[in-house]
């Protein structure tokens, strides 16, 4: 019987630090979101072109989403960040490149304040070589 009991209270203590850690999980992406989440919109340049971009950043279902707009030469796109992740003030973020099969953009940024800057590389699925790379700069809306 005190077999069960201490069973059972292991138990119910082991859900409490599940239940705990999934919460600092949420809030550590509610605090990424709130310091990072938003619209920023800035410039991006290499592989021979320049143009627009924004990236929207935010928290649905406890879970870190984001949007990408761009103007390019080859036409604008709006798309979803496919996955989206930071380590203290950088962003990775990846997304499937609009009208262009088997092939992934890779945003790399380091936030400071209201204003973010870094790479992008444009790849094939699964390769680890750049098809076309360059830097994008942004500023907080």
């Amino acid at each position: 019987m005190l077999k069960r009991i201490a069973l059972s209270i292991s138990l119910l203590l082991l859900s409490f630090s599940v239940c705990s850690f999934a919460n600092q999980a949420q809030d550590q992406k509610a605090s990424e979101n709130g310091r990072f989440g938003g619209t920023w919109a800035g410039k991006w340049d290499g592989g021979g072109s320049s143009g627009n971009i924004e990236v929207s950043i935010s928290t649905e279902s406890g879970k870190l989403v984001g949007k990408v707009s761009a103007t390019t030469d080859n036409g604008d796109y709006n798309t979803a960040i496919k996955t989206l992740s930071f380590d203290g003030n950088k962003m990775t973020a990846i997304y499937d490149m609009p009208g262009m099969d088997g092939v992934e953009v890779t945003l790399i940024s380091t936030f400071d304040g209201n204003s973010t800057k870094g790479t992008w590389s444009v790849r094939e699925k699964g390769q680890t070589a750049d098809m076309f790379s360059g830097s994008w700069t942004a500023t907080k809306k």
